[in-house]
């Protein structure tokens, strides 16, 4: 979108997926590696948090980090990939949010972190 580029994405707009940053996924690992058998107990396989979001919400989100793009965004949704991609559930992590593992706080979010130059 920074570049000014046209984009055909293969989902509908209302097609979801979970994601969540790099830095976020990098903090957790941090946390992990410091968290004590006791605040683990008995369980030791969990699923980190993540952002449920529509392409839809992406979209909106790359838009408002580049107002200036004039970059078209279409969609040509492909059953096959929604079904791999594009047809997420609410992700449920109340185990790992009890030990204090973090998402990324809305698209906004995500979007300048995943774009932030280190």
């Amino acid at each position: 979108m920074k570049r000014g580029e046209d984009i055909e994405l293969p989902v509908a707009p209302q097609s979801t997926t979970w994601l969540t940053s790099v830095d976020t996924v990098s903090s957790n690992f941090s946390h992990a590696a410091f968290l004590s058998a006791r605040e683990l107990g008995n369980e030791r396989a969990f699923t980190l948090p993540a952002l449920r979001l529509s392409f839809e919400e992406l979209v909106a989100a790359l838009f408002r980090k580049y107002p200036e793009s004039r970059s078209r965004i279409t969609y040509a949704p492909n059953d096959e990939l929604i079904s791999l991609f594009g047809a997420f559930p609410q992700l449920v992590t109340e185990t790992a949010d009890r030990l204090g593992f973090q998402r990324d706080a809305d698209a906004d979010d995500l979007v300048a972190r995943a774009l932030s130059v280190p």
